[in-house]
């Protein structure tokens, strides 16, 4: 069965990669795994571009890096005269190369964080015939896509079961090799450890193993145990 297929706009792209944390990171975490595919536009790369050099220059080359890690699709803009026969897709022109760019490839969602553009007129995925929400939405809609994947086929292995859960946190997939190397490898785990100890653990593995080059802060730490046990709740 085919990868779900998200089509990112230059809003989605921009906090996954500038903010590092959220629904937008997981979605980035989640393509990274390959469990899912994300696919953008010229146009989504060049306004993430210009949004990341005005605003935090120094995460352009983590862009760069984010479009390789998660094996992003650059797809072409559409034609002058495509965008020009469906202005009736949005009142704001500058937005239907996007949406247009979307419905060609036939993405499963559009994902955006902007609702005055995108959602606020529900024309708007009426008239594209696409899925239009919120990274947070579209994170939510992916679990329940999984999921039911995962009953149907019953084909997931179970490490990377394990693994998938860790991510919808906002773990990278780098140090969840590293909590799987001290034992941690599910959400009920992880929320039973004590932070300061797991950090401990993490740095002392690491030393011997050299696994990452850079090991997670324990506030970071702190911030993965507090998220899995309200995931529990």
């Amino acid at each position: 069965m085919p990868k779900l297929n998200l089509f990112l706009d230059s809003s989605a792209l921009f906090t996954g990669i500038a903010l590092g944390t959220g629904a937008a990171r997981v979605l980035l975490l989640l393509a990274e795994s390959e469990s899912i595919s994300i696919t953008i536009s010229e146009q989504v790369v060049a306004e993430t571009e210009r949004a990341i050099a005005k605003k935090v220059p120094k995460a352009l080359n983590d862009l760069r890096q984010a479009i390789l890690a998660t094996k992003a699709r650059i797809i072409r803009d559409p034609a002058l005269e495509e965008v020009m026969e469906h202005l009736d897709l949005t009142s704001h022109a500058a937005d239907v190369p996007i949406i247009l760019a979307a419905m060609q490839d036939k993405v499963d969602y559009l994902v955006t964080l902007n609702r005055k553009h995108f959602m606020d007129d529900p024309g708007v995925a009426q008239r594209s015939g696409l899925r239009i929400g919120t990274p947070g939405e579209a994170l939510s809609w992916i679990q329940k896509q999984l999921s039911t994947k995962h009953v149907t086929e019953k084909t997931m292995d179970l490490g990377e079961s394990r693994q998938r859960s860790l991510i919808f946190l906002g773990i990278s997939t780098e140090w969840i090799d590293l909590l799987m190397e001290v034992g941690v490898e599910t959400v009920d785990e992880l929320a039973q450890c004590n932070a300061t100890n797991l950090s401990n653990r993490l740095k002392t593995v690491n030393e011997e193993k050299r696994l990452v080059r850079k090991i997670p802060r324990l506030s970071q730490v702190e911030e993965w145990v507090d998220k899995a046990k309200k995931t529990r709740v």
